[in-house]
């Protein structure tokens, strides 16, 4: 037997690492307005050399942005404005999961009484670092848990998710598997279908005809059509009831207990546009105050003849001038990238989220000369108030489906079940009829689809006054 020994080994390998420089500009960038708030306030109290202007202690409510007079009306974008996030989901963990609630001291003292639980992103990124495979794959799969709804559904498309993660198309899908592997079972899935399957025992006998079932004939198990059924599987009456029974123990919505736990969230909103004589404006809101290197400390570094006091102000003179200049060009990116939007979305502003057209993170990165990811952590945890209401800003983001935005023909489906008779409900297939005679092409499933996931009943059960639209 041999003997065990100690010893130096040498050994070469590469590790991308992330500036602290850096990761304060992707950090102050995707700050909502409250947190970077706090964050002033905190940078203020830390760093003697950062002070307010006397201009900026004037009161101000807003930071207004206009084509003539405002230095962020500029369209483009000016050196060093792109955000490199290589590791960021390992370096930056689970706080990149989604909106995290502000805690200064200018929020209400009963509200630090609210026991924050784990929410569902801590809890899958928590999982995920215990996972082994590529820096790539596990970098979209962050990005997959953030493009997470709140029930665990994922409704960004995996080329989308490749494009902010900068990875391969396989890359996405492996991180998609991985994903879905995470408890609870269900997690990660496109449709109510697919949820439903990933909870079934892949060991099971009955796995593969439960599936079948599943993917093509919930409407018929609704409305208790098990002859159709049967006859068209070719399985007995017998089997197709242990099938439903084993349905009937899935959870449709299996992270609802995340949501119920989540931190009291506010929609103040971030960013402000209007409509003025037919042009988009857009403006930051908050009590950002304007901030400048303090008169004083820069004509004792110029005096001072104490090399310990020239190192020290030096240092703080130049993490001072950076959390500025971060601070300015996360203003700068954020109008930017919502001025984008909100020209592509123009007739959301007239008529709702009927007219939204389909639009991806990719365009307006293309169109701005910056990376997805960048897009991605400026509308990260923000909202947008237009059209008298306030909204996520990552609302504005659909995939196409039939030539129109996925949300604005989900908002049709929605008006076209609230205005029919209740005796006579649409079936999904006449509601897929006349969308097609709107010029959206769409199918029967499809419609089905998005009615599942607005919780909206089906035709037979439709027929009663308890129509729970939402």
């Amino acid at each position: 037997m041999a003997g065990l020994g100690t010893g130096l080994i040498t050994e070469q390998k590469q590790v991308m690492k992330i500036h602290p420089a850096q990761l304060q500009k992707i950090e102050i960038l995707q700050m909502s307005t409250l947190e970077l708030e706090e964050k002033i306030r905190t940078e203020l109290m830390e760093n003697p050399v950062l002070e307010i202007s006397e201009k900026g202690k004037e009161e101000t409510d807003t930071y207004r942005d206009t084509q003539d007079n405002d230095p962020y009306s500029s369209h483009e974008e000016v050196p060093g404005d792109s955000y490199d996030d290589r590791d960021y989901w390992e370096l930056h963990g689970s706080s990149a999961a989604g909106n995290h609630a502000a805690s200064g001291d200018g929020i209400a003292a009963f509200e630090k009484f609210y026991r924050r639980e784990e929410t569902l992103g801590e809890y899958l990124l928590k999982q995920l670092g215990y996972i082994k495979c590529t820096d790539e794959v596990k970098r979209a799969a962050g990005y997959i848990i953030y493009s997470l709804s709140s029930s665990g559904l994922l409704d960004t498309e995996l080329g989308e998710i490749s494009g902010m993660a900068a990875c391969s198309h396989e890359d996405a899908e492996s991180a998609l598997e991985i994903v879905q592997s995470l408890d609870p079972p269900g997690v990660g899935a496109r449709s109510i279908e697919e949820c439903l399957c990933l909870q079934l025992d892949p060991e099971d006998e009955l796995t593969e005809d439960a599936m079948a079932v599943i993917n093509g004939y919930l409407r018929e198990i609704a409305v208790g059509n098990i002859k159709a059924i049967t006859r068209s599987l070719g399985i007995t009456a017998e089997r197709l009831i242990q099938i439903i029974e084993v349905i009937r123990t899935l959870d449709p919505k299996p992270c609802s207990r995340f949501a119920d736990n989540l931190p009291v969230q506010y929609m103040d909103p971030d960013v402000y546009a209007d409509l003025v004589n037919g042009d988009i404006i857009v403006y930051l809101a908050g009590s950002q105050p304007q901030l400048c290197l303090s008169a004083y400390y820069s004509s004792l570094l110029k005096s001072s003849e104490d090399p310990a006091v020239i190192e020290y102000l030096k240092e703080r003179i130049d993490s001072a001038s950076r959390f500025i200049q971060n601070i300015e060009q996360r203003n700068r990116t954020i109008l930017n990238v919502t001025r984008a939007i909100m020209t592509h979305q123009r007739q959301f502003l007239d008529f709702g989220a009927k007219a939204l057209r389909p639009l991806t993170m990719q365009e307006v990165a293309d169109e701005l000369d910056i990376s997805v990811s960048t897009v991605s952590r400026a509308i990260s945890g923000k909202y947008i108030h237009c059209g008298g209401s306030t909204y996520a800003i990552k609302q504005f983001f659909s995939s196409e489906v039939g030539g129109k935005a996925r949300d604005s023909v989900l908002e049709r489906i929605r008006e076209l079940i609230a205005e029919e008779d209740p005796a006579h409900p649409l079936s999904d297939q006449k509601i897929a009829d006349i969308l097609a005679g709107e010029n959206i092409d769409i199918s029967r499933r499809t419609v089905a689809k998005y009615r599942d996931s607005a919780g909206i009943l089906p035709t037979s059960m439709r027929k009663t006054d308890n129509r729970r639209l939402t």
